[in-house]
């Protein structure tokens, strides 16, 4: 039976989600009755019992009624997310089914348990593990029912290894090098957990690694008379050994580690590598030669192009300071997209030329064949990056200069019977070889993904059927399809030899799903390709269909297979109609919710189905259909803007305004987003015309909610030249904006108002009153993007005013969800505020590699500093220089360019953590 996923979550505030929306769960008996159930998972809890806990040995008379009230409702709550039978009646009461993985309780015990192992053994993989369990918490478990009786022992017991999975994650940290970033979070955790003596021992461990012995006996000392006073007892023996063995600088505690690897977004294999040492080794000799710049892996498709070139690149991962990047192009159909993609996997926005500059980097440019008429623009892009490297994949030689060709070749006969047997026995246990699989691999000609289909049928044909089956193919096709490469005809006679297996549900499916550009959800093939999940789950197990987690794929070779063959069925025309309307529906569905409570989960949806999206504006547009291609584009538009395609997004408003839409709203809604494109990378002048024409094309029809933004939008782009009339539009649009009750946009042109008043007439007490009401309303509609705009806002006001402690914890949290929302305009403007902060503490070194990382970040925004942040940080970097020497200040900007906005969030943590450190320790 086919069970939608759920993922239940007890470790914070109850949750339980489907496909990524939040169900409601009702008030809070009813959730109560969930948490308990969820409690014992997989097993029925009596209705008495239930009774009894939820209303704390007091039931009322009509309990047993409001309990079957509670389950109705949640059984249909379940029902209406697709998700039935999960809460069943089973005597003597009642019990909610939950697979393997679904709760996160399980996930975070079993991560623990794989992490301690790991640790055990010594494994690098150790801290990853123990990171990704502490990701799943929340909040404090079962945090709405910490005071209810039959949620406390387990609440406890759960909090108890979160603490201990955070000594875990040290632990492995401390064994990986990392003492001198550890010490302020640790300093922070000793002062909130006096009493752990393994915290303490690793905070006393990291400081004597880190050259402060001294300071590492003080923590031993002030442990000890903490609980003399507190408990009245001596530390325990580890932590005394601990303390005897750093005065005598016992030689056991050094640690000799090597210096972390370099950034690598490279996917990790399913499997092992069967064969090919030969080829690895010759492909990372070539990439090691200082004056090779391009390589380029050539072969037909499924002769393991990818999985080469994915292994090579992870053993060179060292040779390249600044990061192995992997640009998957399989599913792009139009080469002026290579570029953008390449800024989009480097999270740069625009060009990535000027930020890739002399940073030394390889980029591995997957299925570049796709986009070949792409390739001139490659060769501006090594000629303006001098320590750039490229590893391409193509069917065919790129002809740029300086390119080193290497032709992948088939698997030898024994690797490639390797291969065979080790896919084989996946899909069944007793697989037998015999002689027979030898000739199969060799009438294959030993390419990968032959070998893998063939192999993947071994749970329905023995090898003599198999062998048999492929005697009447592939003499057939070989000697038919002249026009192709002998082995290229032997992959395309293996799919087809697949295909033909399937039954005709499985066929027409199989062919309807090469409408999906990249990968997509069970929900969009189900509606799209009009199927079940059944016929999908059988494509996954005869290998013609990849999936990881839940997303689905075709590999290239395959998916042009099915392209030809819904060509053939006569359906393309109806298939791509339907799958461009999905996704406009899908867009339009996901418009409101990406300003609200749900952001966060609708930009990572959005964002998986970007490929589609963009087949969808392009199916629109070749059918001349201006008016939904400018629907789709408007109603992306918060994607467009926050990751690194803004061009691609500028583009697709632009084409679709000029295709003479008749939608006066829908035209000047787009012209409000391009305007707001354009003031934000500095444009003011284009931001107004685009204000200003999106004015008059609404006109008097327009409601109250556009009028108010369009107006907003020409204050922003006239503010710098005339703040009075500036601030009168930001009032006349306030004035639509309460009439038409929208409180998200009351909130943006309230922030507005703020800058006025502290740019112009700096008023920081009036810009912090109006710009706090911005931010409850944001906080109040969980739009996070406005409020992490609004705390920057509101952080820097409160600075101005003197008041650096409270600025920095509004900084901080408004960085922390820029890193959340990968908003790297926000986190510019929080790195600089930071900086300055910084500098009043007397931590110019920490203030140098923020404004550092700031630079960076500003350079892949692609933003502009208005004159008033030009003016904050000028100023900062004159304090800067009066702190530090002029090499201090060099080196702590070059650290600070180098870091990622994930660096940047874990160093502010562990400052905080510092900072609270040292408050206790002056308290106590």
């Amino acid at each position: 039976m086919n069970v939608t996923p759920l993922e239940f979550g007890i470790l914070g505030p109850l949750q339980v989600r489907a496909q990524g929306v939040s169900l409601p769960l009702g008030p809070p008996q009813q959730r109560a009755l969930l948490a308990r159930l969820l409690l014992s998972a997989n097993e029925p809890v009596a209705a008495e019992q239930l009774m009894e806990e939820l209303w704390e040995g007091a039931p009322p008379a009509r309990a047993g009624h409001a309990v079957q009230v509670y389950v109705s409702a949640l059984r249909k709550a379940f029902a209406e997310y697709g998700c039935s039978g999960r809460l069943e009646t089973r005597r003597p009461g009642y019990l909610i089914r939950v697979e393997p993985g679904e709760l996160d309780a399980q996930r975070f015990e079993s991560l623990l348990e794989q992490g301690r192992l790991a640790l055990v053994g010594g494994g690098a993989a150790a801290s990853g593990l123990l990171r990704e369990a502490l990701a799943l918490w929340r909040g404090s478990a079962l945090a709405d029912f910490r005071y209810a009786g039959f949620a406390q022992s387990e609440a406890g017991r759960l909090d108890e290894l979160r603490l201990a999975c955070l000594e875990e994650r040290v632990e492995a940290d401390l064994a990986a090098g990392g003492h001198s970033t550890l010490v302020p979070e640790l300093e922070g955790l000793v002062g909130e957990h006096p009493a752990r003596e393994r915290l303490r021992g690793q905070l006393m461990l990291a400081l004597y690694r880190a050259g402060r012995q001294v300071e590492a006996l003080e923590v031993y000392r002030r442990g000890r008379e903490w609980l003399r006073e507190e408990v009245g007892i001596d530390p325990g023996t580890e932590l005394q050994a601990l303390h005897t063995q750093i005065l005598n600088q016992d030689a056991s505690l050094a640690l000799e580690v090597s210096p972390p690897r370099p950034p690598t977004n490279l996917p990790a294999p399913p499997n092992r590598l069967v064969g090919r040492q030969r080829e690895l080794e010759e492909v990372e000799t070539l990439l090691e030669r200082d004056d090779l710049r391009l390589l380029t892996l050539t072969g037909p498709g499924g002769i393991g192009k990818t999985r080469l070139a994915v292994e090579a690149a992870s053993e060179v991962v060292d040779r390249y300071r600044d990061g192995v990047f992997w640009v998957p192009l399989a599913s792009l159909r139009d080469p002026a997209l290579v570029l953008p993609t390449v800024a989009e996997v480097l999270g740069v926005k625009g060009d990535p030329v000027s930020y890739l500059g002399s940073r030394a980097v390889l980029l591995v440019l997957d299925n570049l064949e796709q986009v070949i008429e792409a390739t001139a623009e490659l060769a501006p892009l090594l000629a303006g990056c001098r320590n750039l490297n490229l590893l391409a994949t193509s069917r065919e030689a790129l002809h740029l200069s300086g390119e080193h060709v290497y032709a992948v070749p088939p698997l030898g006969e024994s690797d490639a019977y390797t291969l065979f047997l080790q896919r084989a026995s996946a899909v069944r246990s007793d697989f037998a070889p015999n002689g027979e699989v030898a000739e199969i691999c060799r009438r294959l000609d030993g390419l990968p993904l032959a070998v893998e289909l063939a192999a993947a049928r071994a749970n329905v044909l023995s090898p003599a059927a198999m062998l048999a089956r492929l005697e009447r193919r592939l003499p057939l096709l070989t000697g038919g399809a002249r026009d192709l490469p002998m082995r290229q005809r032997t992959l395309r006679a293996t799919i087809e030899w697949s295909h033909d297996l399937l039954d005709s549900d499985e066929q027409q499916l199989f062919a309807r799903l090469a409408v999906f550009a990249g990968s997509f959800a069970l929900e969009a093939a189900e509606q799209i390709c009009e199927t079940d999940v059944e016929t999908l789950a059988s494509l996954v197990d005869k290998s013609l269909v990849r999936r990881r987690a839940d997303r689905f794929w075709m590999l290239e070779s395959i998916g042009e297979f099915a392209r030809d063959s819904l060509e053939r069925s006569g359906e393309a025309e109806s298939v791509a109609s339907r799958h461009a309307d999905w996704y406009l529906a899908y867009a339009k569905r996901a418009d409101p919710e990406l300003k609200g409570p749900s952001q966060r989960e609708w930009l990572d949806r959005v964002r998986l189905d970007f490929d589609n999206i963009r087949a969808a504006l392009s199916h629109f547009r070749s059918r001349g259909a201006a008016f939904e291609q400018l629907t789709l584009a408007t109603s992306t538009y918060e994607v467009w803007v926050w990751g690194a395609q803004t061009a691609e997004g500028r583009r697709w408003l632009e084409e679709g305004l000029a295709g003479g839409v008749q939608h006066p709203s829908l035209c000047a809604r787009a012209l409000y987003q391009l305007a707001v494109v354009s003031e934000t990378h500095g444009d003011r002048t284009r931001a107004r015309e685009y204000a200003e024409h999106g004015l008059r094309t609404v006109g008097a029809s327009a409601t109250p909610s556009l009028r108010g933004s369009l107006l907003m939008a020409l204050a922003n782009a006239i503010e710098l030249d005339d703040a009075q009339r500036a601030e009168a539009l930001y009032k006349e649009a306030l004035v639509a904006a309460s009439t038409a009750g929208d409180r998200q946009l009351e909130a943006w042109i309230l922030g507005n108002l703020a800058e006025v008043a502290s740019n112009n007439r700096h008023d920081f007490k009036e810009a912090e009153q109006l710009v706090d009401k911005s931010v409850r309303t944001f906080r109040e509609l969980g739009n996070l993007r406005g409020l992490g705009w609004a705390l920057n806002n509101l952080g820097h006001f409160v600075f101005e005013q003197g008041r650096a402690s409270a600025a920095r914890q509004l900084i901080e949290e408004a960085l922390e969800l820029s890193a959340e929302l990968r908003q790297l305009v926000i986190a510019t403007y929080c790195c600089e505020l930071l900086a300055a902060i910084e500098l009043e503490d007397g931590e110019p070194s920490f203030a140098a590699r923020l404004l550092g990382a700031a630079e960076t970040f500003r350079l892949q925004s692609e933003n502009k500093r208005a004159p008033v942040e030009q003016q904050l940080y000028e100023r900062a970097v004159r304090q800067l220089h009066l702190g530090v020497n002029e090499q201090e200040l060099a080196a702590g900007l070059a650290e600070g360019r180098a870091l990622s906005l994930d660096d940047v969030v874990r160093l502010v943590r562990e400052r905080r953590g510092a900072l609270r450190g040292r408050s206790a320790t002056g308290a106590s």
